[in-house]
Order: C-alpha cells, then structure tokens, then sequence
C-alpha cells in the first residue's frame, strides 16, 4: 500500500531519506498522528499542508508530508497491522463512552522539556459499575486497558462493583483509610450525599485535599498507585474514584507532576472534570425538583460532588511547596523516589 511518498509492504513501512531506502518496523512504531502543519516548503506549494508523525520505541521521530486523507488511510493501515500503536492527539480529552462520562486519556500532554504523554497509556476515570459492552469494546480493544486501579474503600467498592473485564488485572487502593475515617458524602455514593444533611463548604473540601498530603496513609496509598502505574509493561492501566473528579484527580495530579507536567496544564486538566459532569449534574438537579421535601442540603451539596474547585488542587500544591520546597522533594522524602527511578516513569510514558 502507497500513502504519499511512503508504502508499507510485508509488515515494513518504506521510504526514502536522504537518497537512502529506509525500512522501519511496523510493530516498533509506538504512536502515528497526524499533524496540520507541514514542514515541506514543496509541498506547500502543493497544498497539502499535512504531516503523518511517527514515533518508534526508540524514540525516534518521523515526518511524512502528505494529504489529509492519505495520512487517514496510513494511520488506520497500521493501526491494523500493530493494534498496539497509540493513534491520534488526544491531548488529555474525553474518550466518548456511552456509560462512563469522566473518562479521559490523558496521552498527548505536554512536559516541561517539550515531551509528549504517550497516548493509550494512562487513563483516568469514574468508577467501572454496570458499564456496557460497547463501553468495555472500547476499553479493551481500542485501548488495550490491562489494569484497573481503584481508589474507592471498600464500601464503595461493594456498593458499586467495578465490571469485571477479561484479561484485567484490578487493584484496589483505597486513597483514604476506611478503617479510622471516613472523608464526607461527597467521595462516596450520590444517594449518600443526596440524603446527607450536612452541608459542605469549598474551605472543608480543599482542607480534605490539604489532609491526603499531611496524612501517612494517604502519601503510603499514593506511592503504592505509583508503584503500579510504573510496573505496568504493557497496554493501558486505567485509575478511578466515583466520579473520577477527585480522589482521580488529586492521584492524576501527582502523576503528571512526577511526569513534568507544568501546573498550568495540570490545572486545566483537573478543571475538565467540570465540563464532563455537567449533564450528569443537570439531571440530578431535574430529580431534586421532582421531590416534595425540602432540598436546599443536597442542592448546595451536588455541585460540591459533581464539580471540582480550582482552589482545592492549588492548596494541596501549597502544602507540598511549603511542606517539602518543591514536588520533586515529596516525591523523594515520602515515596521514595529517586532521580532514577523518576527517570523511569518518565522513560516508560513519554515520548
């Protein structure tokens, strides 16, 4: 098959460099997309405007200008020959699931030092109850999720089972210590905080967010969330709470940090949760007004449990700064990582 001036002929994609016939690979190229701008002067002329990117395991990069259209077809043609090849810029948008509204792979992110998260590999998410088979096609043939991790306790858990998909392996990490504590309606089931009567404010939400640093188990469950994500040699690992907003979003955090994401991205990232809940909120509101008691508690309390605050993720990363001086030394004082071994999950996601 011939896309542009590239073709791919018994599992090797040709082509030619520098008056050399190059041969890579099919099953080495890691990620294919397809970028808009074309570095090609000749082919500007020729409006093509187009360019197929390819990074190999190797971490090398190629660029191929060509249209639009061939740059489609190529990346599916290979696609089908490595269903292991990530495809396409995610940038850390939603993967449009039926059942699962907060998923999202978080691929395509940039770092610090201009490297991008290799996408189709680290996956945040709600929880996995009664999702559907299209849902579970998706996860499992389009991006190959091979763990599951979840944060909820062990109530949660037994409330609302994560589906059980074949060939994952599932973890349960519990982020807070079920045991001694339990951190509020809002990180457990939506009935639970519909029918709370307490009402929460945004200075106790961040407070819970400031604890996850200050408390032992907390920092031990996020090192041990760390741990996994780093041992995960092959596919996809995917982490969850309820929603995917919070304790999702505080373990999300740390993993782009530790990744050298800068903080204005990560921000936005955890914001994104507020876009991805809307509807969900809307229709929890239409029920509310559907009831005859008085619902002022659990009206102040749904935007709490389906939206995330910006000074909530800001003061945990102000405990860290002040605590240890800098998010490198957390992760070195308290999960006991060192330069290297950050290299590593740096070496194992980035490209």
């Amino acid at each position: 098959m011939k896309f542009g001036r590239i073709r791919v002929e018994d599992g090797q994609l040709i082509f030619t460099r520098h008056m050399v016939l190059n041969t890579l690979p099919v099953k080495d190229i890691l990620w294919a997309y397809i970028s808009k701008e074309s570095s090609s002067k000749e082919d500007e002329k020729l409006m093509l405007g187009h360019e197929l990117v390819i990074f190999t395991g190797r971490r090398k990069e190629y660029r191929f200008d060509m249209s639009e259209k061939e740059a489609e077809n190529c990346v599916n043609f290979l696609k089908a020959l490595n269903p292991d090849m990530a495809s396409g810029f995610p940038a850390g948008t939603r993967i449009r699931l039926e059942s699962l509204p907060n998923t999202r792979d978080l691929g395509g992110l940039v770092t610090m030092d201009n490297k991008h998260i290799i996408p189709g590999r680290l996956i945040r998410s709600g929880d996995l109850y009664h999702i559907s088979q299209q849902d579970q096609r998706i996860l499992l043939e389009d991006y190959n999720v091979t763990r599951v991790i979840d944060l909820r306790t062990r109530r949660e858990a037994d409330l609302r089972p994560d589906t059980v998909m074949p060939g994952v392996e599932y973890y349960r990490i519990s982020i807070f210590d079920e045991e001694l504590k339990h951190p509020g309606p809002l990180f457990g089931d939506i009935e639970e905080a519909m029918d709370s009567s307490t009402v929460w404010t945004e200075e106790q939400l961040a407070k819970t967010y400031e604890n996850v640093i200050n408390d032992i188990f907390c920092v031990k469950q996020i090192a041990r969330f760390i741990d996994v994500v780093l041992k995960t040699e092959r596919g996809a690992v995917l982490w969850h709470g309820t929603t995917g907003k919070d304790r999702t979003g505080i373990t999300t955090a740390m993993l782009l940090a530790l990744l050298g994401v800068p903080r204005d991205a990560i921000m936005a990232d955890f914001l994104r949760s507020n876009n991805y809940m809307e509807e969900d909120m809307k229709h929890m509101y239409r029920l509310l007004e559907s009831r005859p008691e008085d619902t002022r508690t659990q009206e102040q309390n749904l935007e709490f449990y389906y939206r995330v605050q910006e000074n909530c993720l800001n003061r945990l990363f102000r405990v860290i700064d002040r605590k240890y001086g800098s998010i490198y030394q957390f992760f070195r004082r308290e999960l006991y990582m060192s330069p290297k071994a950050v290299e590593s999950v740096k070496e194992r996601y980035l490209l």
